[in-house]
C-alpha cells in the first residue's frame, strides 16, 4: 500500500466515525507531498519522519501536534498490517516552555474599546459597535474568536444571561453563563443591531453582522494572535483569555 492510499484510508475512516478532521488532513497531506505519496508504506524511514517533524522550522510546541498525527496514522497502519514498525522517532526533543498567561487589565480592555470607531473606517464592512461587542464577549465569555463570529441571534439568551456555543472545540457543545455586566453590554449591541438593521430583511443569521446585515467572515475579524495592537505592549508574554467572573465593566 502506497503511502497516499494509506492516508485517504485513514482520513475516510476518522470522518466515518464523525469527526471533521481538517487539520489533521492538512498535516497528513503535507507529510504525503514531503515523502512522496506514491511510495511504499513501509519504505518510510525514521530519518524521513524526523525530516517532516522538524525540517527547518523553529522547534514549536506545533512539533508534538504534528508527531501525534503521524502517530496515529501508523498505529492505524500496524493494526490493519500495512506496516510492520512504526517509522516515528524513538526519542521527542525538548520543546519550548508555552507562553506565559497574561490577561488584559481592565485600562487595556477601555483602550482598546477606544479605538474601535477607529479600526472601522468607511472602507470595513464592521460598525465600531460589532467590534466592541466582539472584544466585550471574547473577553468576558472566554470564547475562542470562531465561536464568537459563529453565535447566531438564536445562540443568545439574554433573558437567561447564556450563550449556546455549538460543537466547537472536540465536537462539543456547551452553555456559557454571561456576567451582568456582559449580559447588559449585549443587550446594548443587540438594541442597536436591530436599530441598525431595522429595514433590511433577512436579519436572522450570524449575532455578529455587518452594517449591510452580511455575515462577518472568519477571515476578516482575522486571528487575534496574529495582529498586533496599538494599546497592548510590544514586548512580553501574549495575551490570553481571562475568567469568565472577570468584571467587563465599561
Amino acid at each position: 500500500m502506497t503511502l497516499s492510499e494509506l492516508v485517504a484510508q485513514y482520513v475516510s475512516h476518522k470522518r466515518a466515525l464523525g469527526m471533521r478532521f481538517y487539520s489533521e488532513a492538512e498535516t497528513l497531506a503535507s507529510f504525503c507531498h514531503r515523502l512522496d505519496g506514491n511510495i511504499d508504506v513501509v519504505s518510510v524511514t525514521v530519518e524521513q519522519v524526523q525530516e517532516f517533524l522538524t525540517g527547518n522550522r523553529p522547534l514549536t510546541n506545533h512539533w508534538g501536534k504534528r508527531r501525534s498525527v503521524i502517530d496515529c496514522l501508523f498505529r492505524f497502519a500496524l493494526s490493519r498490517g500495512y506496516a510492520t514498525a512504526s517509522p516515528l522517532p524513538r526519542y521527542s526533543p525538548k520543546l519550548p516552555p508555552p507562553l506565559t498567561p497574561y490577561i488584559y487589565s481592565q485600562e487595556e480592555l477601555k483602550r482598546l474599546l477606544d479605538v474601535t470607531s477607529a479600526a472601522c473606517s468607511s472602507h470595513v464592512l464592521l460598525d465600531a459597535y460589532v467590534l466592541r461587542a466582539l472584544i466585550l464577549i471574547l473577553y468576558g465569555a472566554c470564547l475562542r474568536h470562531g465561536e464568537a463570529l459563529r453565535l447566531t441571534m438564536q445562540d443568545v439568551n439574554l433573558d437567561e444571561a447564556v450563550l449556546h456555543i455549538r460543537e466547537s472545540k472536540s465536537y462539543k457543545s456547551r452553555l456559557v453563563p454571561l456576567g451582568t455586566d456582559l449580559n447588559g453590554a449585549m443587550k446594548r449591541y443587540a438594541r442597536q443591531r436591530n436599530q441598525r438593521l431595522a429595514t433590511l430583511t433577512g436579519t436572522r443569521g450570524r449575532s455578529a453582522s455587518s452594517a449591510r446585515g452580511t455575515n462577518i467572515a472568519v477571515a476578516r475579524f482575522g486571528n487575534p494572535r496574529s495582529r498586533r495592537c496599538a494599546c497592548r505592549p510590544k514586548e512580553g508574554p501574549q495575551p490570553r483569555r481571562c475568567s469568565s467572573t472577570d468584571s467587563t465593566r465599561r
